[in-house]
């Protein structure tokens, strides 16, 4: 059994493994404190794999923690655990391994070129082929991110309503609603864009791509996709479970 981690920017996420591509008890937190008080009820595992994307010290804590109570080898993975990914970066330290890992399992799951997108703190946009030639990706603001950005260069705005709800659209009639929808769209539609110009690439180099969503935001994109696409909550976690021991 495998404990896999996945440490973003604003939460973390874990699931238990006993297969290649199948994740099980999939759990988010919001903090160190709730995942060490579920991290009591688990099962020893066998190994422990962990992704950090983080500027925090939270691996480091987690180490100290799995020390102690002997649980199975720990190991952070890096770009150099990556065997399927031929990544374009001329500095292959300089992607991150989520993104790396959103195209392990793609690939692994779908078995044809694919363009991944991850809707977290920033949104990746990434496409690779079927032989697993990364192309290369784009790297946009997520929604959450722009909102504070908006709404620390507005402060008079800083006591709207700004909660998502399903009544965003293109003819709003109060400020909370206009705000709200031109946030949304102007993200939204922005990776939306992107993604049809990487298919539209692809398509000239005879590549059908697949469009697959991750991540915290990646249910809200979704509403406002122009392209067939499909999520799957646990890309990151998913891709862990190829990476050799």
């Amino acid at each position: 059994m495998k404990l896999l981690i996945d440490i973003g920017n604003s939460r973390i996420k874990c699931g238990i493994s006993r297969k290649r591509g199948e994740v099980e008890q999939i759990y988010v937190f919001e903090s160190i404190e709730e995942l060490n008080t579920k991290l009591i009820y688990f099962d020893k595992p066998a190994l422990i794999y962990l992704v950090d994307v983080s500027s925090s010290n939270l691996k480091d804590i987690l180490r100290e923690y799995f020390i102690k109570k002997r649980w199975g080898k720990f190991k952070e993975l890096s770009i150099a655990d990556n065997r399927r990914i031929n990544v374009c970066y001329e500095k292959k330290s300089e992607v991150g391994m989520d993104r790396v890992l959103i195209m392990i399992s793609a690939l692994a799951q779908l078995n044809r070129s694919a363009i991944v997108v991850s809707a977290g703190t920033a949104t990746t946009v990434d496409a690779v082929i079927s032989d697993g030639t990364h192309l290369g990706g784009i790297i946009l603001p997520g929604f959450n991110l722009i909102k504070r950005t908006l709404l620390k260069a507005l402060p008079k705005f800083n006591q709207i309503d700004m909660s998502l709800n399903d009544k965003e659209k293109i003819f709003n009639c109060s400020t909370q609603s206009c705000l709200t929808s031109g946030l949304i769209y102007s993200w939204a539609k922005s990776v939306d864009a992107v993604i049809l110009e990487m298919k539209n690439k692809l398509a000239e180099m005879g590549e059908d791509a697949i469009v697959m969503i991750t991540g915290g935001d990646g249910i809200l994109l979704m509403r406002y996709l122009t392209v067939d696409a499909a999520y799957d909550e646990a890309m990151v976690l998913k891709g862990m479970t190829y990476i050799e021991e």
